[in-house]
């Protein structure tokens, strides 16, 4: 479900960050369950689009698949993109081992996967769009948009920021510690490569964008001044 893009096209598919075709960080990758709520977070998601049993839904960024694979068990079919292919490997065998099979793996991401010929429910992403600059958001969150069907919804949660900018020095480095204190040296490390390497944007920015692609926005909760989460309708 991929193309040939142009060659001024930027190639999601290239890792920032931490390396995501790397096999020792996708074997790893679930440990951080041990610092989330999984089950609530299915819980919030499923509440937030609404979920229905007849519904196809699309995941942008599955990782390792341990939300497709839970949504998939509570409708009719769920499509996980991913930019990894060896994300998409390792998913598909935890679906197998799971007897999970309504769920397809698709090595694509946001600006690659194209728009399908059957209905999109639902799409969501967690922690996925930050990988993207912000211009190539704005051509992520279009591709979304003309994606879904109307009346659909999308649920975006990721690094999205919403701290007083002219606090910036001392929100992160009290944040920083707390991330260090509470999970660990890896999980610091990795809010570094986040920080310095990656894409998160702020919250204001996120809201334009979603409302300018053409979404009428439903709720925003914003998580500890670095994540947040958006709900959003297609008129």
């Amino acid at each position: 479900m991929s193309s040939k893009k142009p060659e001024w096209y930027y190639d999601e598919k290239k890792q920032v960050g931490i390396d995501y075709n790397n096999d020792k960080e996708v074997e790893g990758y679930d440990d951080d369950a041990k610092f989330r709520d999984i089950e609530e977070e299915i819980k919030i998601i499923s509440y937030a689009i609404n979920l229905q049993k007849n519904y196809t839904i699309l995941e942008f960024g599955t990782g390792t698949g341990e939300l497709g694979i839970a949504l998939a068990k509570k409708c009719k079919k769920v499509i996980a993109a991913d930019v990894s292919e060896k994300m998409i490997a390792y998913a598909s065998k935890k679906a197998l081992k799971h007897k999970v099979k309504n769920i397809d793996f698709v090595h694509a991401g946001f600006l690659t996967y194209e728009k399908p010929d059957f209905e999109i429910d639902a799409i969501v992403t967690q922690i996925a769009l930050h990988h993207l600059p912000d211009f190539w958001k704005m051509i992520a969150i279009k591709n979304m948009y003309s994606i879904l069907k109307h009346g659909g919804k999308l649920c975006l949660i990721d690094c999205i920021l919403s701290f007083d900018i002219n606090d910036f020095d001392n929100f992160m480095k009290k944040y920083l510690e707390t991330t260090w204190k509470f999970a660990g040296e890896n999980k610091a490390k990795e809010f570094i490569i986040n920080i310095r390497d990656e894409f998160p944007t702020f919250d204001w920015i996120i809201e334009n964008m979603l409302t300018k692609a053409g979404f009428k926005l439903d709720r925003v909760e914003r998580y500890e001044g670095y994540f947040a989460g958006f709900v959003c309708t297609k008129p």
